[in-house]
């Protein structure tokens, strides 16, 4: 198969690295998996072998029709021609009345979007064995006050436990890719660090902090909420106002946002 440009498509190649992969997710035969991206079929024969009941998600009509041919023969094996940004993974959580494990070298186009889609259906998942370009799992696993440090960390943070694994060379690709790829594992949480009523101003405050990550965190969010009330969220909080939004903790953000969704009365939702 050609790879196409459109779905950032880069097959893995290499049958030991998917072995690496599929042994990190420690599956057993009564578990779910899901694959998004599963390109030609390296890793889910691998996920197959298992036992485990695997849902393979991809968008490519070709490879699609490449994928129901090779695995026609197991039983184990459902294929999901969508958008993995469009499937909803509570309901396929529920329709196996099973937590997920995702198990995917994910297209690197929407790596953002849908880490981010993860983290807004967090209660059908269990444990992520992901594949990215290293660039976004640097920023993954990013420590407070590093340039790398943002919105994916902290985020990430509040939800689930990431850990860095190993790289990927480009050779074990076709084509191969112009960078380095890590595979790390995410745990999601069993509850969230962050209260659901408090979800909507969490995630303002950190992307609107991070979007203006060279300002002090008190000019940062000015336009939140009146001047007075961030001053005394930050003060409750611990937060000095002269601080920047890179040096502030998941932690800190998590009480912040907690604390001024307490003195706004939920003016977020």
């Amino acid at each position: 198969m050609r790879a196409r440009r459109r779905y950032a498509q880069h097959f893995l190649v290499n049958p030991g690295v998917a072995e690496k992969i599929v042994k990190l997710a420690s599956l057993s035969p009564d578990e779910l998996v899901v694959e998004i991206g599963p390109g030609t079929g390296v890793l889910t024969e691998r996920l197959l072998e298992s036992g485990a009941t695997v849902v393979a998600i991809e968008i490519d009509p070709d490879l699609a029709g490449l994928l129901k041919e090779k695995f026609s023969g197991f039983p184990n094996f459902t294929l999901i021609e969508a958008d993995a940004l469009r499937v909803d993974f509570k309901e396929l959580s529920q329709r196996y009345r099973k937590k997920i494990k995702v198990v995917s070298n994910l297209p690197y186009n929407i790596s953002g979007a849908i880490l981010f889609k993860f983290v807004s259906q967090w209660s059908a998942f269990d444990l992520m064995v992901l594949t990215l370009q290293r660039e976004v799992v640097e920023r993954i696993t990013a420590h407070c006050g590093t340039g790398t440090y943002g919105v994916l960390t902290v985020v990430l943070y509040a939800y689930g436990m990431v850990k860095k694994e190993f790289h990927i060379m480009p050779g074990s690709f076709r084509p191969r890719p112009k960078v380095v790829s890590t595979v790390f594992t995410l745990r999601m949480r069993e509850k969230p660090l962050v209260e659901k009523d408090t979800e909507p101003v969490f995630r303002k405050l950190v992307d609107t902090a991070f979007s203006m990550r060279r300002k002090t965190i008190l000019n940062a969010l000015k336009t939140l909420a009146p001047q007075e009330i961030i001053k005394r969220a930050l003060k409750l909080t611990g937060i000095p106002a002269s601080v920047r939004p890179d040096a502030i903790s998941p932690e800190e953000y998590i009480k912040l946002s907690t604390t001024l969704y307490t003195l706004t009365k939920g003016a977020y939702n």
